[in-house]
Parts: C-alpha cells; sequence; structure tokens
C-alpha cells in the first residue's frame, strides 16, 4: 500500500514535503504568542517600558503574519498534492478499466465501475470542503460546526471529508449588547488605569532617587574638614 502511494505521489514529493513544513511553520508561531504576551506584562507594563511593549507588539504582529502564509501554504501545496494524486490513481484505473476483458467487464455493473473510478478514489485522498456560513438565529451567537466523531469546525474553514459526513451548527445564548460593551469598556479603562499608575510611579521613584543624589553629594560637601 506504502509503494502505491510513493509511485503516485513521487512526481509531486515538493508538494508532499512543503505542507508539513508550513504546518509546522503556522504551529510555531502560534506556540510563541504566550512567550511575546508574558514579555509585554513582565518587562513592558511592570517596568514602565513604552519602547518594549511597541516592539514586542509588532514582533507579534509579524509572527501572525507569518502563521498566516504557513496555514495558507499548507493548505495549498496538501490540497494540490491530493488532487494531483487522486488524477493519476483515477487515470490508472480508467486505462485499467480500459483493458479488461469483456468476459471480466461484464462481472462488474455501470454503477459498479462508476463508483470505483469516483468516490473510492476520493475515499483514498478526500475531497476538501469549505463549510459554510451558519443561519442567523435571534439572541443566539453561532459557536461551530461539530460532528457525531467530536471534529469541531468554523465556518469557511476547508476540512477534509472522507466518507460522507454530517455537521451541525453548535449556538450560544446571547448576553444583552449593552452589558457586553459595558464590560469591555470597564476592562479597557482598568487595564489603562493600572498600565499608566505604574508607569507614574515608576517615574516618581526616578525622580525621588535622582534628587536624593545631589543632597547627598552637598552633605558630602559640607562637612568639616580635620587637620592633621
Amino acid at each position: 500500500m506504502l509503494k502505491l502511494f510513493y509511485r503516485y505521489l513521487k512526481p509531486y514529493k515538493w508538494m508532499v514535503f512543503l505542507a508539513p513544513v508550513f504546518m509546522i511553520v503556522e504551529v510555531a508561531m502560534e506556540l510563541v504568542q504566550p512567550r511575546f504576551m508574558a514579555r509585554i506584562i513582565d518587562k513592558g507594563i511592570a517596568q514602565g517600558d513604552l519602547r518594549c511593549i511597541w516592539i514586542t507588539s509588532l514582533i507579534m504582529l509579524g509572527t501572525t503574519a507569518v502563521g498566516m502564509i504557513g496555514g495558507v501554504g499548507c493548505t495549498i501545496f496538501s490540497s494540490m498534492a491530493a488532487q494531483y494524486f487522486g488524477t493519476d490513481l483515477r487515470e490508472a484505473l480508467f486505462k485499467k478499466v480500459l483493458g479488461l476483458s469483456f468476459p471480466e467487464t461484464d462481472r462488474f455493473s455501470t454503477a459498479s465501475m462508476i463508483t470505483r473510478l469516483t468516490q473510492d478514489v476520493q475515499q483514498v485522498y478526500g475531497t476538501p470542503v469549505t463549510l459554510p456560513a451558519a443561519s442567523e438565529k435571534k439572541h443566539y451567537d453561532f459557536v461551530s460546526w461539530y460532528n457525531s466523531d467530536g471534529t469541531v469546525a468554523q465556518d469557511g474553514e476547508i476540512y477534509t471529508r472522507l466518507g460522507d459526513s454530517t455537521y451541525t451548527a453548535q449556538y450560544t445564548k446571547q448576553f444583552p449588547m449593552t452589558a457586553v460593551i459595558a464590560l469591555s469598556a470597564a476592562i479597557v479603562l482598568i487595564a489603562l488605569y493600572l498600565v499608566i499608575a505604574r508607569i507614574a510611579e515608576n517615574r516618581r521613584k526616578k525622580a525621588a532617587e535622582k534628587a536624593a543624589q545631589p543632597a547627598e553629594n552637598t552633605a558630602g560637601s559640607d562637612a568639616p574638614k580635620t587637620e592633621e
């Protein structure tokens, strides 16, 4: 079985190689995001370093863009490799059917031949399907599509269908929009207050240290000198 896969995937080995590479890039970019967030909190906010906050935020945006490129690249190369593999496999099956003798052909019905050339090939490499947007329900928010086997996906997401599968829309009850807006505004204001208070406290400490240094120098210069 593996030899069969290798035989038909060999012309597209670069696509087969690049698909997991791009996937690794996407996953790696997602895993480094918490580290940058911790740096913003520990060094930027705690020490009042606005420069660190801006630089780390720009780095996070860059890693997000790289992760998006990795996700798109993985989808493109994996889909292309799967489609080319299915095309070659279907062509080989069609040539095999044309080479059968009449007694061998009579053993299979027309419907069976069509099934072998279409659905059976799709079972091997899968069919990429884009999930549609869920219908809106009053006072409810769409959460995700879920399958009986526990698979969860979002609308617009591309997944590989192996055989027949049914996805059901999952909804959750809406919170009042005014309450959501008020809570979000309160959280933002509290966060801004904490950041500004922390920065102001650090600046006061630095100003107090600077003011204390000249006073110490003056006190040292005014001390009486002893004659030997």
